[in-house]
């Protein structure tokens, strides 16, 4: 039997692969959250949403209150970089009121903090020296521009001396900060965090939960883009799409483009 998704993915990488991020007409944001939606299959059962009748207002969503209530930008020395945390923060903290004004009752919640979810960062550098074993062992990495201490070059080389028992006693705490989320969003079907800060973006590519990064914002100085991170519940996929969706609908920042060349 052919499921969906066998016969709506081949398309919808063909789509991603002619549009960026950037490119993406917004409407094709909604065409693909549906497919996605309605293509993915979880133990045999299909998941048909219908995004723009979808009332978010019934969703529950939360949001990491810390990382929006703290200054982020005491942690930086240098003031023009504190000024972009800043302007960042209040980027942030209006998503938060665009959320509210569309009638979704926004819950304060907390990240896991019973393990030291930093310390495992190196699981996902033994993970991308693996997809990349092959360029490394060739030494094809050594034609890769960028070579600096923290350039991916590196980190596939320094991957591939990862020892294998540290590896899997880091997945034993892995395992048990995947259960700890589970806790942390009894309640909660999706929930939203601010792109950088915190250990949110690390803690997510090790659970696994699906994530919808959305524009937030322009940067005054530069008229760079800032980001909001919504993030699902593990095959959660279709409520995650619905709040992303309602949000970028009731923005306008997915419309407009960072200035090029020398207009920057």
């Amino acid at each position: 039997m052919i499921h969906r998704q066998q016969v709506i993915l081949p398309v919808l990488v063909d789509r991603l692969q002619r549009y960026n991020a950037l490119e993406m007409p917004h409407h094709l944001f909604a065409e693909l959250a549906f497919s996605l939606a309605v293509g993915i299959s979880y133990r045999g059962q299909d998941t048909i949403v219908n995004l723009r009748g979808r009332d978010v207002r019934t969703i529950r969503v939360g949001y990491v209150a810390e990382l929006f209530e703290k200054d982020r930008s005491a942690d930086f020395e240098d003031e023009e970089d504190r000024a972009r945390v800043r302007e960042g923060q209040e980027f942030d903290r209006r998503t938060l009121e665009d959320l509210r004004a569309l009638g979704i009752d926004l819950v304060p919640i907390t990240l896991p903090d019973r393990y030291p979810v930093d310390a495992l960062g190196f699981l996902l550098t033994a993970e991308a020296a693996c997809a990349f074993d092959e360029l490394t062992r060739n030494g094809m990495d050594d034609l890769m521009v960028r070579q600096v201490k923290r350039a991916w070059p590196n980190v596939f080389r320094q991957g591939q001396n990862i020892p294998a028992v540290e590896y899997l006693r880091a997945h034993r705490i892995r395992g048990l900060v995947m259960q700890e989320m589970e806790e942390k969003l009894a309640g909660i079907d999706v929930y939203v965090s601010p792109a950088y800060g915190g250990s949110n973006l690390l803690l997510t590519n090790l659970t696994g939960h699906p994530a919808v990064v959305l524009p937030n914002g322009f940067r005054a100085g530069d008229g760079t883009p800032t980001s909001i991170t919504f993030m699902g519940r593990l095959y959660g996929e279709s409520a995650l799409l619905a709040v992303a969706h309602a949000y970028q609908e009731a923005t306008t920042f997915h419309l407009r483009r960072p200035p090029v060349g020398s207009e920057a």
